[in-house]
């Protein structure tokens, strides 16, 4: 039995949700045994701060598990994610107490800073202020700049989050086939060209 801890994070209009379920919908057609999960969905449409969390459960083949052993919360706890996709680099920060030595960290170096730094209220970190800090957690830190990817490759800087998508799954590091994503997204989503030719453009980052 393993269990993998996934943790979202960016602000709303990025697509964050989007991801969570896109990852939920392939692990249930990969057959994976027990998916828990939760999101914060008040601030998705103000480009407000969100974060949602996936946790899976895989038993192997006829093995019994203990029900105190089992997925009991859709939270993860601090310190427990294996898996921390940031879709906005502050954001990913603000999420990192999730993170710990065993956590690979995807994040996206487009900013969007908050209001606050437009009312002159605060000061966005430099990038790789913010970048050194998130190695402070873990020295698994993979970073690019998926909206100008999207941008660039595929026309549409909001596939971003599919572009990161694409990075994990190359990395092998959700408990998701490729063939169940690129399902998912033929069945679910609207786009379904734009959004496969993501997929394609972050997995080959990583295969390069």
């Amino acid at each position: 039995m393993r269990k993998v801890n996934v943790v979202i994070a960016g602000t709303g209009g990025q697509g964050v949700i989007t991801l969570r379920r896109i990852i939920e919908f392939a692990a249930f057609k990969d057959g994976v045994d027990m998916i828990l999960g939760t999101e914060k969905l008040g601030l998705s449409q103000r480009e407000g701060a969100l974060d949602c969390c996936c946790r899976f459960l895989i038993k192997e083949p006829d093995e019994v598990v203990d029900e105190r052993e089992s997925l009991l919360s859709p939270t993860v706890c601090y310190g427990d994610a294996d898996v921390l996709i940031g879709l906005e680099p502050a954001e990913t920060l603000r999420n990192a107490k999730f993170a710990s030595e065993k956590t690979i960290i995807i994040v996206n170096e487009h900013t969007i800073p908050p209001v606050t730094v437009w009312a002159e209220m605060a000061t966005y970190p430099e990038l790789e202020d913010i970048l050194s800090s998130l190695r402070g957690f873990s020295d698994k830190v993979i970073s690019l700049n998926a909206t100008k990817i999207a941008e660039e490759e595929v026309g549409d800087a909001q596939k971003a989050n599919i572009v990161l998508l694409g990075v994990a799954l190359a990395l092998e590091i959700l408990p998701v086939s490729y063939e169940s994503v690129k399902q998912t997204i033929e069945e679910e989503m609207r786009d379904v060209e734009v959004n496969l030719k993501a997929l394609n453009v972050g997995y080959k980052w990583v295969r390069k």
